[in-house]
């Protein structure tokens, strides 16, 4: 199979699949990051980083929580 037509279909695709190309790739880089945080951190510190994750998506500033 020659090269040419395999690139020719696809760059028929479009825009949409640029974009969705560019998101797995973000989710790829995200998703390699977090297994390197987690292999050099504590439990302790990966579970700051997910409450600072969290908070980042939510709409107040403030997490409500227990000790238990």
């Amino acid at each position: 199979m020659r090269a040419q037509p395999l690139m020719d279909e696809f760059n028929r695709a479009g825009s949409i699949q640029r974009i969705l190309l560019r998101y797995i790739q973000a989710m790829m880089t995200q998703m390699s990051q977090t297994a390197v945080y987690n292999r050099r951190h504590s439990a302790g510190q990966q579970l700051w980083r997910w409450l600072l994750l969290t908070l980042d998506r939510m709409q107040s500033n403030e997490l409500i929580g227990t000790q238990e």
